[in-house]
């Protein structure tokens, strides 16, 4: 089934594939640039009622996580830093979606100097308490007042898929960045991938088309939007995730993977298992990309 609308990618207007619809939003895909993206966007209240108390905890981001939690999480952000840091391993760091803070907590330890930015007001306390009021910022990137040619490396692990228009944030992100005349810096982005085997396998009921994901990307759609907003990209590799069993209960209890749960929470039982950090695909891409232009 098609539709007639405009990507907010490569700006072409014409006959769009509805991929599926999601509580009423359809998720249509560019011919042109392989974009998908959610056709009439929901609105702002829906979108930060999204990001309370109890969508961290289900995500194991919670306040006061078990020590396994908090190590696994960790081991997660170390795999997706690795890479990046044979371009740069100091500096200013900038999260976006920064969540309570892991991945900063990771950076810092390898010598970065952290900041964030975190649209949940809960989550971002629990991360100022880490890092300090002047460090993490309640808010987007429109809304956070952090000075412009100041950071080293800009992050968004899991976030580009929140956002209603990644060439504004990466417009945004470019400023940020330190200047090309003085320094190469970089931005890193995990992301699902619409060209991966989990997506192809799946197709429509895909467990990365959720309602909180607004735009949907893959090498071909990613090209576009980084050379739209002065980037390049030096690099890009399937993401890995680390998992273990206590932390992937509640996310298929919470978004009604009722197979999966049942199969964990039968495993959950056995005390060795459960605590097994396991290093796994999950349909994601990682793209470094180097800004080369300024904006």
């Amino acid at each position: 089934m098609n539709k007639k609308s405009k990507c907010i990618l490569c700006s072409y207007e014409g006959e769009f594939k509805i991929k599926l619809s999601i509580n009423g939003h359809d998720i249509i895909e560019c011919p042109n640039c392989s974009f998908q993206f959610m056709d009439v966007l929901p609105t702002d209240e829906e979108i930060y009622n999204i990001y309370k108390k109890d969508y961290f905890d289900a995500w194991g981001l919670g306040d006061g996580e078990p020590d396994n939690i908090v190590n696994m999480k960790k081991k997660c952000f170390q795999h997706i830093l690795k890479k990046i840091l044979n371009y740069v391993d100091k500096g200013n760091i900038l999260d976006v979606g920064s969540a309570t803070g892991f991945l900063l907590e990771v950076a810092k330890e390898i010598g970065f100097e952290p900041y964030g930015i975190e649209i949940s007001e809960y989550a971002s306390s629990i991360a100022k308490k880490k890092f300090g009021d002047d460090r993490v910022c309640n808010g987007i990137l429109q809304t956070c007042n952090f000075s412009n040619n100041f950071f080293d490396l800009i992050t968004m692990s899991d976030v580009i898929e929140h956002v209603k228009d990644p060439i504004e944030d990466l417009n945004i992100i470019n400023k940020l960045l330190k200047s090309t005349f003085t320094k190469t810096t970089y931005l890193l982005i995990t992301t699902p991938n619409t060209n991966s085997l989990t997506a192809k396998l799946f197709k429509s009921k895909w467990h990365r088309y959720e309602f909180q994901h607004l735009t949907y990307f893959n090498l071909k759609s990613m090209k576009v939007l980084a050379e739209k907003t002065g980037f390049e990209i030096i690099e890009s590799y399937p993401t890995t995730k680390v998992i273990n069993l206590n932390y992937l209960y509640p996310i298929a209890k919470k978004y009604n993977q009722f197979l999966i749960s049942n199969l964990v929470s039968i495993l959950n039982s056995f005390p060795i298992i459960n605590k097994i950090d396991i290093p796994i695909l999950m349909g994601e891409s990682t793209y470094i990309l180097k800004k080369v232009k300024d904006i």
